[in-house]
């Protein structure tokens, strides 16, 4: 509190942090979903927060479904979701910044009546080596730490993440199905708010994009 307090006293309007120590993939990937949220996406300092701890949530969900018990590291993603806050101001909006001309098209997410589609990007990003791990991925897309189990070439993985509004039946929640296997992909619902919060691990088949339909159910006892 005292170090915000300073930053306020210097003009800042909002302040990120954290009093626990948080590993570098989990701050990491918390961080950059928050201000690629804030700088891209135009959401307030509030809802950058809130959609980048959906983001590390789903995460730890994913990765424990995919890996069950040799899973490492579920509890320090959890932790950054959970101790992550923000003070000052939860209103405050970045300008949006003008598209360069040479910017990739960016991962999008349509919805169509009863069906998400995400639809991947073409082109991604050129690859980055740090030996041994190499990373690639979309505009518009995540990366966490989740990487392949080749041990010559330990690829990060990349993810899809994206924050759903969704309209249907008042007291009812939707339940997601796809031909994507169930261990590439998890969801949560905000009653509240009426927005869903969609991880996806495509697969390279899946170049073209994933759809998923949606049915309305009355919520689970």
């Amino acid at each position: 509190a005292e170090e915000a307090a300073l930053l306020f006293d210097r003009g800042a309007a909002s302040v990120v942090g954290t009093p626990n120590r948080t590993y570098s993939g989990s701050g990491g990937a918390l961080t950059l979903g928050f201000f690629d949220s804030l700088a891209y996406d135009g959401r307030t300092t509030g809802g950058s927060m809130r959609h980048a701890k959906n983001f590390l949530v789903l995460y730890a969900e994913l990765k424990a479904k995919r890996l069950g018990d040799a899973a490492k590291l579920g509890g320090a993603n959890q932790r950054a979701a959970w101790t992550f806050t923000i003070w000052g101001d939860p209103t405050a909006k970045m300008p949006k910044p003008a598209p360069a001309a040479d910017a990739m098209p960016a991962l999008k997410c349509t919805v169509v009546k009863n069906t998400i589609a995400l639809a991947l990007p073409e082109k991604k990003y050129p690859s980055t080596d740090v030996p041994p791990y190499k990373a690639e991925m979309w505009p518009g897309g995540r990366l966490a730490g989740l990487i392949t189990t080749d041990i010559e070439d330990r690829w990060l993985a990349p993810l899809a993440f994206v924050e759903v509004p969704l309209d249907g039946p008042a007291g009812q929640e939707p339940h997601l199905s796809s031909k994507l296997p169930g261990k590439n992909w998890v969801f949560r619902w905000d009653a509240r708010r009426r927005v869903g919060y969609l991880l996806v691990l495509p697969r390279e088949k899946d170049e073209k994009g994933v759809e998923f339909r949606v049915k309305w159910e009355p919520p689970t006892p």
